[in-house]
């Protein structure tokens, strides 16, 4: 227990930077007015569940306002030349701090007592004017109830304990819908190299709580195709599939959202952000939407003919074709009919292996022979040179028809 003996009630030279002074009013059980310095040590199991941050000279008045709270007090302390003063409750009868804790339907449980009107807890009483916040004040190193880094507390003419109920009052605020910016297109994001197509490309701008549109622009490979002042923007262009992938997308930009009201009725007073769903919503140049992709690849075939394929046209007949970004291994079917069998791949690729799945799993890779480079059109009817067929020519038609799974890099 803490020395109880001590000075009459007054305010002190300094605030020691190791010791809380703690201001008590006359009570029953202690008729004196005490001025009761203890150590840390001393609150040891006391944790604070409010606290409020001022000046060192603020604090030097406040330590005498516990006269007009029966039975309260605040702790002092000094730290680094900032003082944070707690108001809790203060049993006059062993001169312990108890406890206080704010439950969710607005009453004060403290120790086994709930209490359960507030100003049980906190006595407004008529302060004099020196304890009063001179000024507003930014948090800076850790949030203070509501308010978090960066937010200014609105505490100038507030005492403590008005800042304390505000700051720590359990104000509900609102959550935002956050501004979206989704982008399609009519044509597959993949097809033939040479391939024409008419692609409609547009975007929808869904703002949520973020404010009016003032700007949407689609774009292809970095190059505005379209402009307008709607949540919505299309365009249909002419495009041709190439090797090299088309980048599509779209840019929005819009103005600040309306704020919305917390649970109290005031306006949000959190800074505003972008896209951001615990903050009203800021304004925002250029919001992206997902890119998409437009490309081209090549396309290999295979499969049996009654003659080696040497030109574009012999090649794209036969009965076995796929883009190559579908896979690295196909199947050719033998049928009963013909004897020759090809597989002609594109620029780049090569034969890794074939296996004779019908026939005991044999490879059979030698059997088909690398023939020389040939041109091909692509979907657009441009020549492509530098295809390779490889070709098996057999004895004679297979009795039963055979799966060659081959596999190529």
């Amino acid at each position: 227990m803490p020395d109880r003996k001590g000075s009459q009630l007054g305010a002190p030279s300094s605030l020691l930077a190791s010791d809380y002074l703690l201001g008590v009013r006359p009570t029953e059980s202690d008729p004196g007015n005490r001025n009761i310095r203890i150590t840390p040590a001393a609150l040891s199991n006391y944790v604070p569940a409010l606290y409020a941050r001022v000046t060192t000279a603020q604090a030097r008045t406040l330590q005498t306002e516990a006269d007009v709270f029966p039975n309260r007090l605040y702790y002092i302390e000094s730290q680094s030349g900032v003082v944070y003063i707690t108001h809790g409750l203060f049993d006059a009868a062993t001169f312990s701090p108890v406890a206080l804790r704010r439950n969710l339907d607005g009453t004060y449980t403290s120790g086994t007592y709930t209490l359960t009107d507030s100003t049980e807890v906190f006595e407004e009483g008529a302060p004099d004017s020196g304890n009063t916040f001179l000024t507003d004040w930014l948090v800076v190193n850790a949030p203070y109830g509501k308010y978090q880094i960066g937010q200014t507390v609105p505490d100038a003419g507030k005492t403590p304990v008005q800042s304390i109920l505000n700051a720590f009052s359990g104000v509900l605020y609102p959550t935002y819908t956050v501004a979206a910016l989704s982008i399609d297109m009519s044509a597959s994001p993949t097809g033939e190299v040479g391939e024409v197509v008419i692609n409609t490309i547009g975007d929808l701008f869904t703002p949520g709580d973020a404010g009016s549109l003032t700007n949407n622009r689609l774009f292809v490979d970095g190059q505005q195709v379209a402009s307008g002042l709607g949540n919505t923007l299309s365009k249909a262009l002419s495009m041709t599939r190439a090797l090299t992938p088309k980048s599509i997308h779209g840019l929005v930009s819009y103005n600040e959202g309306d704020r919305k009201t917390t649970s109290t009725g005031e306006d949000d007073d959190r800074n505003a952000a972008i896209r951001n769903p615990n903050a009203p919503q800021a304004a925002e140049a250029d919001f992206h939407s997902e890119t998409l992709s437009f490309r081209g690849f090549y396309r290999l075939f295979w499969g049996a003919a009654s003659v080696a394929p040497a030109t574009s046209a012999q090649v794209r007949a036969l009965p076995g074709n796929q883009l190559t970004s579908a896979g690295n291994q196909f199947t050719l079917t033998t049928g009963t009919t013909e004897k020759t069998f090809a597989i002609v791949l594109p620029p780049g690729l090569s034969l890794v292996s074939v296996t004779d799945l019908d026939n005991l799993n044999a490879n059979i890779t030698t059997a088909y022979v690398a023939q020389p480079t040939i041109s091909v059109n692509n979907a657009g009817g441009i020549p492509v040179p530098g295809y390779t067929p490889y070709v098996y020519q057999a004895a004679g038609p297979y009795g039963s028809s055979a799966r060659h799974l081959f596999q190529f890099a």
